[in-house]
């Protein structure tokens, strides 16, 4: 499987095992996002060796986090590094284009982590959504009685009732999170990989520009068309259409506020330097102007405002 043993190939994966515990050292201490970041050196691995590299390298990184952290954390980052970097090498040594490589990962890491919690509750009994209930619970009791004991003039009942509504809103959001999340770190290990692989030579990945990304044309349909749906169920008595219509509708309103960002991004850049562009965006997401993208990018799906700009320009 790996042939005669190169000392080089065998430093780079000693390094990557040590870049990736780095990540992981460093998320931990004081930079938490940079978390999603941690597959990245396996799949430069992976990509540039071969698989079995990329797993000795995972195999290392393991290590290190178990001598750290312990088995929980080790096998927590073991998952993550699996269920990202393996896919996201198969995708990119097969040539898959920038969509299909993230929508493989996303998928995949979704599938896992909804399957592994199903297997635990089957054949372990443990309830992981009743769990985690339990544990939010109790910490919002343990933040009400510090109000109390603060003397803190604000109603206890409302505050209670207000926190305990927010809970029950993420539980029954908690697929489409959960989607979201495999997306968005599918996403930053995309560009991040392939834009390192750029460059150090492997010059033929697709690395497409954020503001080029686009949705399949006929994504619009197909959300009506679950829509309908919905309705269609609901109107038959099925039980859960509300968890459901607010699962789609959080899914499909942050694909079209991706491809909504996209196209003020390729806008916007036509006239005002990349600096600008980025402060605008920044801005105009803190300021709650989501909804407005999210509109930007559903229209984009039918009429592709970027396509009949070039038309334009070209005439």
């Amino acid at each position: 499987m790996f042939g005669k043993l190169n000392p080089h190939i065998v430093k780079e994966t000693v390094i990557s095992g040590l870049v990736a515990l780095l990540i992981y050292y460093v998320s931990v201490s004081f930079l938490p996002f940079i978390i999603f970041a941690y597959p990245v050196p396996f799949v430069l691995m992976g990509v540039k060796r071969g698989y079995e590299y990329s797993g000795i390298a995972q195999l290392l990184a393991f290590a290190g986090v178990y001598i750290l952290d312990g088995l929980s954390g080790g096998v927590l980052m073991a998952g993550l590094g699996i269920l990202v970097a393996f896919p996201m090498i198969y995708a990119l040594r097969r040539g898959y284009t920038a969509f299909q490589s993230i929508a493989t990962v996303t998928v995949i890491c979704l599938v896992a982590v909804m399957g592994l919690s199903f297997l635990v509750s089957n054949f372990k009994g443990v309830d992981i959504l009743s769990n985690l209930e339990t544990s939010v619970r109790v910490a919002i009791d343990e933040q009400v009685n510090v109000i109390k004991q603060l003397n803190i003039d604000i109603s206890i009942e409302e505050f209670k009732s207000y926190m305990e509504s927010g809970v029950d809103m993420m539980l029954a959001l908690l697929p489409s999170l959960l989607f979201i999340l495999s997306m968005v770190v599918a996403m930053l290990n995309y560009y991040a990989s392939t834009g390192l692989l750029r460059r150090i030579g492997f010059g033929i990945i697709d690395v497409p520009k954020f503001r080029n990304f686009r949705l399949p044309k006929d994504i619009l349909r197909g959300s009506l068309l679950m829509i309908i749906g919905v309705f269609v169920l609901d109107w038959f008595g099925f039980g859960f259409t509300t968890e459901l219509s607010l699962n789609l509708t959080l899914v499909f309103s942050f694909l079209f506020l991706m491809q909504g960002l996209a196209v003020t991004v390729y806008l916007l850049g036509i006239r005002f330097k990349s600096a600008t562009v980025f402060l605008f965006v920044v801005l105009s997401l803190l300021l709650n102007f989501r909804l407005i993208y999210v509109v930007i990018g559903a229209l984009d799906t039918a009429l592709d405002f970027r396509n009949r700009l070039g038309r334009n320009r070209n005439e």
